[in-house]
């Protein structure tokens, strides 16, 4: 037995985790399946349409073969014309099945030897017609079979046939079968066709892949050490260094006993039709990985782009909002703190917030999404400085991205007609109504009480001047004395009363500008949050999936 037909029967068929813990064939398989249709789900349109095609049907095929069962091995003998393989796959069924002659080629459709019975289905779905299907039994063979039981051997017809349909039947079952021997001889075992259209194709299924070097009978000691070692040299080189590279010889009878006890080993294993499907996943699987990149750039859903918020911000008027805000504390403070006999002149001013349509909004639901303001529409500048940030915005969230998930992060932030609407709802939407300050009425209060004493006091001179005037004995006025000197009392109240509520409006006048910046600061927070909301669902948020999506397909492909 060659050296490596015994690292073949050694070697495991187990793959491994990402801790480095073997895998049966049998759970990595489905594994592979669930994460590749998971990840085709999640790219989407943002894969290659061929490449997409191509994973579909590589999955649709995996399914196809493991609805069939691992009851029969599927092991194909594949060469060129004058390759030997129909010679070597009688001499491995025991007798003469295949058609060996001068004429070329020789194999013009698949043909079966199944030892066992039950594999019509599978032979059906490989398209082998029933006339070319022979089944083995202890009477052909001479013998029992129960070490080759389930095997089915199919002789193919030549690769480089120039009958494109013998080709096309290579192509189409070189994709499904279980273990390939390709065969080889002395004469074209480097030819570039077979190199690059087959076995580089092949890479990452060594372990489902023989090949052998046939008819080496025909060369001395020297040429097929030689041979050989070229052959594996160039084995190596298609990327497939795990592959059993062997000889044999259909005159000479060698080889042919160790290629019968891999087939069995393969059909013992019950593991090959999985032990394809798993290199054939995983070249997929990593076909696919190769569509995203390493790393996605981080997109701040939560907090927001500090650029984008105030760029939407100057879109949606929140600057003249918040004037207006400010504005409207002030004239609705004059109205309590002011002095009571010129405040009525604030009320001729018509209230800032209510002029921009947005004075104690109470609609909710449909109505409250009906209701609109009357702020400035974006200029084109503003909307400059908004498709600016967001253009900056996105340059960052597509650095290192491949083409097709760049262009789809591009294409998630809502387009700007709808922004506009948006932001226009997030100002009308926001909360500017604010609790009467309780300080205001207290002013007020006071405010009352000092102008019913000056009103008081007036009415009591009134009333003194008229007596006065009729030559109307009239009371004695009480007096305030202060400083030595006699006050009347409704002198003393006018004067009061007057003094107080102007001394009073003058320092709760004061006090009313800061107040009313600090007001305009909590209705400036509050309409950027809306705004920043509006960016989150508009912009972040949908750039920011795209970027988990890739990132979800990326650790999915990830072995």
């Amino acid at each position: 037995m060659s050296e490596d037909v015994r690292a073949r029967r050694g070697r495991g068929r187990r793959g491994e985790d990402r801790r480095g813990r073997e895998l049966d064939p049998a759970v990595e398989v489905p594994d592979l399946v669930a994460r590749i249709e998971e990840s085709l789900a999640v790219a989407g349109d943002r894969l290659e349409p061929g490449l997409r095609q191509r994973a579909e049907d590589e999955v649709g095929r995996t399914g196809a073969r493991a609805a069939l069962g691992s009851a029969h091995t599927v092991v194909a003998l594949a060469g060129a014309t004058g390759s030997g393989k129909s010679s070597l796959f009688n001499a491995v069924a025991g007798f003469t099945i295949s058609t060996v002659g001068v004429r070329r080629p020789t194999t013009s459709h698949p043909v079966a030897c199944v030892w066992g019975t039950g594999a019509d289905p599978l032979l059906d779905w490989l398209q082998v017609p029933s006339r070319h299907r022979t089944v083995h039994d202890s009477e052909l063979a001479g013998g029992p079979g129960s070490a080759m039981t389930g095997l089915v051997l199919l002789d193919m017809p030549d690769h480089d046939s120039r009958e494109l349909a013998h080709r096309a039947d290579v192509d189409r079952l070189v994709d499904v079968i279980d273990l390939i021997v390709w065969v080889v001889d002395p004469q074209k075992y480097a030819d570039e066709a077979l190199h690059a259209d087959y076995l580089r194709r092949l890479r990452g299924h060594d372990d489902v892949l023989i090949v052998v070097l046939n008819q080496v009978d025909r060369l001395g000691t020297a040429e097929r050490e030689a041979v050989m070692g070229d052959l594996r040299r160039l084995v190596r080189e298609d990327g497939l260094p795990a592959a059993t590279v062997m000889a044999t010889s259909t005159v000479t009878g060698e080889g042919v006993a160790e290629l019968r006890t891999l087939f069995a080993d393969a059909v013992a294993s019950r593991a090959m039709a999985l032990g394809r499907a798993r290199a054939a996943l995983r070249e997929v699987a990593s076909t696919l990985r190769g569509t995203v990149a390493d790393d996605e750039p981080f997109v701040d859903d939560v907090g927001g782009d500090d650029r984008l918020t105030e760029a939407l911000a100057g879109a949606a008027s929140v600057p003249a909002v918040v004037s207006a805000v400010e504005t409207g504390y002030r004239r609705d403070a004059s109205a309590y703190v002011g002095w009571p006999f010129t405040r009525w002149v604030s009320r001729l001013r018509r209230d800032p917030l209510r002029r921009l349509g947005l004075k104690d909004h109470k609609l909710t639901g449909e109505l409250g999404a009906l209701a609109r303001s009357s702020v400035p529409e974006p200029s084109r500048a503003q909307l400059a400085r908004v498709d600016l940030a967001e253009r900056q915005l996105l340059d960052t969230a597509t650095q290192g991205l491949p083409p097709r998930w760049a262009e789809s992060v591009r294409q998630a932030p809502v387009r700007t007609e709808d922004l506009r609407d948006a932001l226009d709802q997030s100002v009308v939407g926001t909360d500017l109504s604010f609790p009467r300050p309780r300080w205001w009425v207290a002013v007020g209060v006071l405010h009352v009480v000092l102008a019913a004493a000056a009103l008081l006091g007036l009415l009591g001179l009134l009333a003194l001047f008229a007596l006065e005037f009729l030559q109307v004995p009239y009371p004695d006025v009480p007096t305030l004395s202060g400083a030595g000197i006699p006050v009347p009392v409704p002198t003393a109240l006018l004067v009061a009363g007057l003094l107080g509520g102007a001394l009073l409006a003058l320092v709760a006048g004061s006090v009313v500008p800061a107040r009313a910046r600090a007001r305009a600061r909590v209705a400036q927070a509050r309409l950027e949050a809306g705004v920043a909301m509006v960016a989150r669902e508009r912009v972040l948020v949908p750039v920011a999936d795209v970027l988990a999506d890739h990132r979800r397909v990326r650790d999915l492909l990830t072995p």
